[in-house]
């Protein structure tokens, strides 16, 4: 393991401990994982979704009977993938953009010891 995917892989337990203990405030610390290793964050949304899939199932049974939707667990686990997925992504995502966008004004030396090994 090279030294980048090794810290992206210690922010990404960070993450997905500061989630456990607070929802979403592990959520900071993902694009700093992306900026170092975007394999890493596949990881963590695996991690994630099936920390939080027992709670989403649960949370989604009384709306299933009272609405009248799809009873299928088939439906309702890939949906309720798609949507954490999604979410996890655009946290990291956007806030990479803008971390590597304040970083290059702000500290370039930094930005060239981690983009250029």
């Amino acid at each position: 393991m090279n030294y980048r995917s090794f810290v992206a892989a210690q922010f990404a337990i960070l993450a997905f401990f500061f989630s456990g203990i607070i929802p979403e405030s592990g959520d900071i610390l993902l694009p700093i994982v992306w900026i170092f290793d975007k394999k890493v964050v596949g990881g963590f949304i695996v991690a994630d979704i099936l920390r939080l899939l027992p709670g989403a199932l649960y949370t989604m049974t009384p709306l299933i009977r009272e609405y009248h939707l799809p009873t299928s667990l088939l439906f309702w686990i890939p949906a309720v993938e798609i949507c954490v997925a999604i979410g996890i992504l655009e946290a990291a995502t956007f806030g990479a953009f803008f971390l590597k966008r304040n970083l290059r004004r702000r500290a370039p030396d930094v930005m060239n010891r981690l983009f250029h090994k």
